[in-house]
């Protein structure tokens, strides 16, 4: 009776040599299997498969944090991420403990009556507190506003300095002018709406 195992083996290799044979005409990259120690081999990331990397010739997985997703990794070490229109975060070493992906977008917004003027506005995901602060760099003129936890509608100015503006704590974000604010400016249709409320009632 034939040795099963070897068998085994040779069927293994008739396999391997048909998976050469196609990978050659097709042109796409083959994993390499080793006799030696039984796992695949590689010379580059784009050799191994989805969630793995190319670590010492051998495809390992990758951390779920190192997953490419949404956002650009941020951890300890610090690091940058751009935005549009220009705008550029720069993370200090140290600034935030664990990794996170960070990205900014620019957002329509729906807000109420604040103290400045502003052509666009723009938001940080995840809200991130740096400490000690990062640097953002935001291309226009006038003041950095920065909206408040409490939604209160007095916006926090930052005035910039060389050309870039120190941030703790980033959420909604825009770069315009200051304008006065007081119970004035609260809008004319509101104001009428709230009073036909209080008019309102049985004839």
């Amino acid at each position: 009776m034939a040795d099963s195992g070897g068998m085994y083996v040779q069927a293994l290799r008739t396999a391997a040599l048909a998976a050469m044979v196609g990978a050659a005409l097709s042109g796409c990259t083959l994993l390499v299997w080793s006799d030696a120690d039984g796992g695949p081999q590689c010379e580059t990331d784009a050799d191994c498969g989805a969630a793995l990397r190319c670590d010492d010739a051998r495809c390992v997985a990758v951390a779920d944090d190192a997953i490419p997703g949404a956002g650009v990794p941020i951890g300890p070490e610090g690091g940058t991420v751009e935005g549009p229109a220009g705008i550029l975060l720069v993370v200090a070493p140290g600034s935030v403990n664990n990794t996170i992906r960070l990205q900014i977008e620019r957002i329509t917004a729906t807000l109420p009556r604040t103290n400045f003027d502003a052509d666009a506005f723009y938001r940080l995901q995840p809200t991130t507190v740096f400490d000690p602060p990062a640097q953002l760099t935001v291309p226009g003129e006038g003041s950095l506003f920065m909206r408040p936890a409490d939604g209160a509608p007095e916006w926090a100015a930052i005035e910039p300095t060389d050309g870039t503006f120190e941030v703790g704590r980033v959420e909604v974000f825009a770069r315009g002018e200051a304008v006065d604010l007081d119970e004035s400016d609260v809008d004319e249709s509101d104001a009428d709406a709230d009073a036909n409320g209080d008019e309102g009632g049985a004839p």
